[in-house]
């Protein structure tokens, strides 16, 4: 049961973050007035690049807390910066704070990471593989839901949506994270 609740939030996850990124361009060029696209791609790349450099220094401090710390940080940090970004005022200050928005993301997916190698060392690929497919299905719906929030709630939707369902899914996290103690084959901290 324990490994069922961490796929359905791993899937969460995964469609939080699919919910709003599809709209990050779009809300620079209409929201903040960005038309140029060379603009748009020099606030937008640098920070996705620059994010999975960071990472990696994230992903060895996970290897060392408690990953229910881990994600609670890593999620409370995440649904500031997303917050942050729609109250943004330039496309500096957006890049800025998506660089620390994707690099916090970034470290939570490292910290998801490390509970699923964890969780068996016989099935190690069957528990990966299913937790991929709980992350595509995530991926497939948060786009959907992103652009109908987006077309019928407002441009900011998408983001404000993505702040509740990154809050709420340390719960969820916590709670398959203590189910799954017992059965793990690797030692948890």
């Amino acid at each position: 049961i324990g490994f069922f609740v961490f796929s359905i939030a791993f899937m969460i996850s995964s469609m939080n973050r699919d919910l709003a990124y599809p709209f990050f361009q779009v809300y620079l060029i209409q929201e903040l007035k960005i038309e140029n696209p060379t603009l748009v791609m020099l606030i937008y790349f640098p920070s996705q690049v620059l994010s999975l450099l960071f990472a990696a220094k994230i992903g060895k401090i996970a290897d060392k807390i408690n990953p229910i710390l881990g994600i609670a940080v890593v999620s409370g940090l995440g649904a500031l910066m997303t917050w942050l970004i729609i109250n943004s005022t330039s496309g500096l200050m957006f890049g800025i704070i998506l660089l620390f928005d994707s690099t916090f993301a970034w470290g939570g997916n490292l910290v998801l990471q490390n509970v699923l190698s964890r969780i068996s060392k016989i099935h190690r690929g069957k528990i990966f593989g299913a937790a991929q497919w709980f992350s595509l299905l995530g991926a497939i719906l948060g786009p959907i839901l992103g652009g109908l929030a987006w077309d019928s709630l407002g441009p900011k939707a998408p983001f404000i949506i993505s702040i509740f369902i990154e809050l709420s899914v340390i719960p969820i996290y916590a709670i398959a994270i203590k189910s799954l103690k017992p059965h793990i084959a690797e030692k948890l901290d």
